[in-house]
Order: C-alpha cells, then structure tokens, then sequence
C-alpha cells in the first residue's frame, strides 16, 4: 500500500513551498504464529498409517501454502512415530493404550517466505475395550473323587487394566460348576468312568468394560478309571480262535492293576496261569504251550500291598 502526502515548507521572508510526496510499504515476511492441530487424540488398535489429525497455520499474512515437518528440540521424543504428508499427520503403526498412553511430538510450519513457528504438541491415546481371551485347556478327573473336588482353573487374559472377567458354564446339565469370579472348575455330583468317560461344553467369560465382550471355549474333561471295589471291569469270555476278538482275557485299564498278582484255575482248581503282577491282557487260554479245553476257569486278582481282591470266573470257548 502507498501513501500520498504533501509536505508545504514556509521561510522566514513569507514564501512557501508545497511539494507532493509518495511514501511505499515494503512488506516484510512475518513469522507464523499458531499452529492448529483438527483434534489431538486417536483410538488404540486403529490401522497402521491412519492420519492423525490435520494441521493448519495461523499467519498474519494469511495464505495457505505452509510445509509442516517434525523437528528435534523440547518435546520431540516421539517423533519417530509419525509422518507428515502435505498438511496430514500419520501414525506409522498402530498405538496401543495398555503401552502407551500419550505420545509427544514437536511440529513445525514454514511459510513460503521462510519464516516458521515450532510448537510441541501431545496426541492422547483413547482406550479402547479389548474382548478377553480364555485359554483352551483340558481337565482330568478320577471317577471317586467326591463332590466340589477342584480341577483347576479355567483362565483367561485380558490387556485392558482394571478389568473384572466373570466365568459362566454355557451348557447345561452338566456335572460341573464354576466360580464366575475365579474360573475355579468343580465337580458337583459325581461322575462315573463306565458310564461317561468325556464331557464337552462351553464356558463363556465376559469383562466389565464398554461395550461388554466376551469370550468361548469349548472346555474338556475326562475321567479317569479307578479300582472300585464292587466289580472287576473284565471280559468273561476268551475265545481263542484268532479272529481278533475276545482272543485273550482283558481288563479295562489294565494298568491300574499293575500292582495285583493274577491266579487262574480250571474245575479243578489246578493252577493254568499266574502272574506277580503287570498282567498286560495276555492269558489266551493256553497252558505249556497247548490249548486249554473249553469251560469255566475261575480266577483271583489280589493286591500285592492291601490284600484286597477280585475273584470271578471266565469262560474258554474256541
């Protein structure tokens, strides 16, 4: 902008002068003074590369061509977490609330006479919920053990703090129960290998943030066989033909017995087969090397520490 004046000069004897003068404003680049951030804040978990925000610069002399860097100096210990495209700031990789919780960044805008303003700025990071994770186990439980006997725990994590995960059994009628506030797995009831020897079903933890979320796994229990003392679960019959069934006397779980000694005898209570123990379902029903006849054989399996025993018969039929 000019400015037009004149400037009138009197002497001492009267006369005067008046003459016209332009005066002419150079302008003189100013610094930028404020750099405006669109929001200064971003959700965790977001996509890698995500913008930020965008940015833009207060001058005196208005325009909008400035060029926004990251620059070192107070505050800029996180600068190498973000980009700049244009007048865009991006988050390189995806931030996590649980590590960190606000980043620090020192930004800086230039003008296109050179001029420029650095300013230090912090972005929070917004916490998120995050879903709970249960963690897929199986359980073990001898068939005798009596009602509330613990299998464990069923566990589960969650990374966001603070959080209290409640356990629920999904499928019903089962013989199990669970502690909602610790996962601790019970049985309630009893449970019988001969009858059901695995049980399947679903336990959901949910946490106590918002929105609420949870998690499913399908848990596994078996049971475990045990020496009862009513009945030996035993074949009754041996039929030593070769046909691959019922060729030898077998015991479930045989191994549960390996501390029984095993006596058979025919009608006559003549000694056919004996063992001092870890009889591994192989009596087939012979005896020096030649087949038995066919008929009742009778026998005892005794506890080489207790004293306690069974005792039946088995029947040899070729």
């Amino acid at each position: 902008q000019d400015y037009k004046v004149r400037v009138k000069t009197t002497l001492p004897n009267g006369m005067s002068i008046e003459i016209p003068f332009s005066i002419k404003i150079i302008d003189v680049n100013e610094t930028p003074t404020l750099i405006t951030l669109t929001k200064d804040s971003i959700p965790e978990n977001t996509m890698d590369s995500v913008v930020v925000c965008f940015l833009s610069t207060t001058d005196q002399e208005g325009g909008i061509n400035f060029k926004y860097s990251l620059v070192s100096g107070q505050n800029d210990v996180d600068n190498q977490a973000f980009g700049i495209y244009k007048n865009g700031l991006y988050l390189l990789k995806s931030a996590n609330f649980e590590k960190k919780e606000a980043y620090k960044i020192r930004l800086r805008t230039t003008d296109i006479g050179g001029a420029f303003l650095e300013l230090p700025f912090t972005i929070v990071v917004k916490d998120v919920n995050e879903k709970p994770v249960i963690k897929v186990e199986s359980y073990q439980i001898p068939e005798l053990s009596p009602p509330f006997t613990s299998l464990g725990f069923v566990t589960a994590k969650d990374v966001d703090r603070n959080q209290i995960l409640k356990y629920k059994i999904l499928s019903p009628e089962m013989p199990f129960i669970i502690d909602s506030l610790t996962g601790n797995l019970s049985l309630v009831g009893f449970v019988d290998y001969e009858t059901k020897k695995d049980y399947e079903f679903w336990v959901k933890v949910k946490d106590t943030g918002y929105p609420l979320l949870s998690d499913s796994a399908l848990i596994k229990v078996s049971v475990l066989d045990e020496i009862e003392d009513d009945v030996l679960p035993s074949a009754d019959l041996v039929s030593p033909n070769g046909d691959g069934r019922n060729d030898t006397w077998k015991i479930v779980n045989v191994e549960l017995y390996k501390d029984y000694a095993l006596t058979i005898v025919d009608d006559y209570s003549q000694e056919v087969y004996a063992v001092s123990g870890n009889y591994t379902n192989d009596w087939d029903a012979m005896y020096h090397g030649k087949a038995l006849p066919d008929g009742i054989y009778w026998y005892v399996l005794r506890n080489n520490n207790n004293g306690k025993y069974f005792k039946g018969y088995i029947t040899v039929i070729k």
